[in-house]
């Protein structure tokens, strides 16, 4: 259940990272961090959901 929810993790935050880099290069870090934050939240969301039904 870990390794689903720290690979669900860094996916997230990979993929959110790539969405968050332009409020970020504009200075707003707050949006930058509240879009990553989420994206991590979904990443591991998706990961443990995949990962059940594949079972």
């Amino acid at each position: 259940m870990l390794n689903c929810v720290l690979r669900g993790a860094i996916i997230g935050a990979v993929i959110s990272l790539m969405m968050g880099i332009f409020p970020l290069l504009e200075g707003d870090t707050m949006s930058a961090l509240t879009v990553i934050g989420f994206g991590v939240v979904y990443g591991i969301i998706a990961d443990v959901v995949a990962t059940k039904i594949s079972k």
